[in-house]
């Protein structure tokens, strides 16, 4: 650092990234001014072409940015005409520095992984260099170029990282769209979709990110899967899992989904996706943009730009959007991002989510990943295995699980108990059976069980609900699941309510032959899991509606000191059957509906308690 005549040069690196060797000059009296004010670092990532929407974007952020800060504006990229960082410079003043810093270099290391099969450029991953290189900063803000700022950024950067790797704010379009809900919850693992959040507004916690040496587990897992979705976002809702402070939605707005929020509400908006409208027309807020872009030299140029564009040329983009989706909904039924990173066995990948979901309050959501299954058609389902090629496929059915569930018996891998039998003396008719879902053989448990009391048993007809995914597996588990007298229902969220309707009604006329049916209130298989889980209503309203007994059940587990063949510790399930249930005359269906519901739970909670001698809590 020399000084002459209340001039600084400045070649320390430590002042800005030093990438490319740029010497600073700045008046002593305005650094002076300067360093008394704290310093928000802003990051941008651009290519030639994205300039224009940058100027934009600092419009905006200038515009309303507050006087008590100085603002550092780091324009990343790689080879900007000097005509663009010229253009750029021009929002300099006493509260903004602009620094162009050229990534060339860094990115060469990575460039095989930052080839993204329907994103242009490699822009969108240079934000994973932002903590290793700029180590002068905790603390900064990310943004992309494609936006319009209505608010004090400062706001945004102020919000409390607490710890927490990343601010940011959640991704409207995955809750709506299917394909990518599925996706970011299976394949992605983030929980529920809600926590997925848009990576284009963000503050990063430098400090945190530097210490699990952010960069190097980025492009890991870029070079590992291949993400062709969002790949910077996937990976960046993967690696700060759990470590999240979701910031209002008027920080990152979707114009489509904030389209009735009052412009002057909004801090700054995101146009995302099929939302730009300097190429599609009538996007809600687009006056934001122009109004902003009319203040810039490249206005008359944008607005010639979307005149040339042409209707193919939209539908192209179109055409993009959902490719992507059809590639979000293919890998949310394979293996997870987890899985193909760890390569972690499916089970135990199965109890990390159980965890997970315990703690977030989701015991009834499903945590197996079912493979993809076209709706069911009720009208080929034969409910009362009327023909011949269906009782030939349940007999198969009920011989081949028996005796695998007796061969795991016999070889002791666990042991089966049954305990309340006395509960059932003088009851032979039709019955709704409830249980909690804690194994994949807990519906052979029922029935080994139930028919050392019901002769009508003997032959093994016990009727079982079923979800329609489990229904329509493939392979011999799917052909297993099809014909145990299995009665499927819709999935949660599935509109094929003709199926459910019709098996709610088979199931009236079942117990009016004195047929039992066994129903999960549960829903849910959890395994292994030895809590009772909250009821969902549709057992207890057909019991109510067909004023049916209840004989309520619940597995409870230990394991035994003695090994199996393997050496693995054999696990002892006792089967308990616990006094019936009545739907009460002179309640309703829905008071007799919440009545049963809390009495069945009642006890499989009190069973719970004394078993296992603990109270029941779920984890916070």
């Amino acid at each position: 650092m020399s000084f002459l005549c209340g001039i600084i040069t400045i070649t320390d690196n430590n002042f800005s990234s030093g990438l490319s060797g740029n010497i600073y000059i700045l008046n002593l009296n305005k650094l002076e001014k300067t360093q008394m004010k704290k310093i928000i670092p802003i990051f941008f990532a651009v290519d030639n072409a994205y300039v224009k929407l940058l100027h934009v974007a600092l419009h905006g952020l200038v515009s309303h940015a507050s006087k008590e800060y100085t603002y550092y504006i780091h324009v990343i990229n790689e080879g900007l005409t000097k005509e663009n960082k010229d253009s750029l410079k021009t929002f300099e003043s006493d509260n903004f520095k602009i620094f162009i810093d050229d990534v060339s270099e860094i990115a060469a290391e990575y460039t095989n992984l930052m080839e993204g099969k329907y994103y242009n450029g490699s822009t969108i991953y240079y934000r994973a260099f932002i903590p290793r290189l700029f180590p002068q900063y905790k603390k900064a803000i990310y943004l992309d170029s494609d936006i319009a700022i209505n608010g004090d950024i400062s706001e945004f950067y102020n919000i409390d990282l607490d710890g927490n790797y990343i601010i940011a704010v959640t991704e409207p379009t995955v809750q709506i769209v299917p394909a990518f809900r599925e996706y970011v919850e299976k394949f992605i693992g983030v929980g529920t979709s809600d926590k997925y959040f848009n990576s284009g507004v963000i503050v990063l916690n430098c400090d945190k990110l530097r210490k699990i040496n952010f960069q190097e587990k980025f492009f890991n897992i870029l070079k590992k899967v291949q993400l062709d979705v969002a790949p910077d976002q996937d990976v960046l809702n993967y690696l700060c899992r759990g470590k999240v402070v979701y910031a209002p939605r008027v920080w990152n707005a979707n114009p489509n989904t904030e389209k009735d929020l009052p412009i002057k509400d909004i801090k700054l908006l995101h146009y995302n996706l099929a939302t730009k409208p300097w190429i599609f027309d009538k996007i809600p807020h687009e006056d934001l943009f122009w109004n902003h872009a009319k203040q810039t030299m490249f206005y008359k140029e944008l607005r010639k730009g979307k005149e040339s564009i042409k209707e193919k040329d939209t539908e192209t983009a179109m055409g993009k959007l959902y490719a992507i989706m059809e590639i979000a909904d293919k890998l949310s039924k394979g293996p997870s991002l987890d899985m193909q990173l760890n390569n972690k066995k499916p089970h135990l990948l199965v109890q990390e989510k159980i965890k997970a979901y315990e703690k977030y309050g989701w015991l009834n959501k499903d945590v197996n990943d079912d493979p993809p299954w076209e709706a069911l058609d009720y009208k080929k389902v034969d409910y009362f295995k009327k023909k011949l090629s269906s009782k030939i496929k349940m007999k198969w059915a009920y011989h081949v699980g028996l005796k695998y569930l007796n061969g795991i018996i016999k070889a002791k891998q666990f042991v089966l108990e049954t305990k309340g039998l006395e509960n059932l003396e003088g009851f032979n008719g039709g019955a709704i059976v409830t249980c909690n879902h804690c194994h994949i053989h807990d519906h052979f448990m029922v029935l080994v069980a139930l028919k050392q009391h019901f002769k009508d048993l003997k032959n093994n007809r016990l009727y079982k609900v079923t979800r329609e995914g489990n229904y329509c597996q493939p392979g011999w588990v799917g052909l297993l699941m099809r014909n145990c007298d299995t009665l499927p229902v819709n999935e949660e969220g599935s509109d094929n309510m003709r199926l459910t309707a019709k098996t709610v009604s088979v199931i009236g006329k079942l117990l009016q032959m004195d047929k039992k049916i066994l129903i999960y209130p549960e829903q849910a298989l959890w395994m292994n899991y030895k809590k009772p889980r909250p009821y969902k209503n549709g057992a207890f309203t057909i019991a109510a509606k067909n004023n049916a007994p209840i004989i309520p059940c619940f597995v409870t587990m230990k394991e035994i000191e003695e090994l199996d063949k393997k050496g693995n510790p054999i696990t002892e399930f006792t089967f308990h059957i616990l006094p019936i249930l009545r739907p009460d005359p002179n309640l309703s269906v829905k008071e007799n509906t919440e009545n049963l519901k809390n009495k069945n739970f009642e006890l499989c909670k009190d069973l719970y308690e004394k078993t296992y001698g603990i109270k029941l809590k779920y984890a916070d």
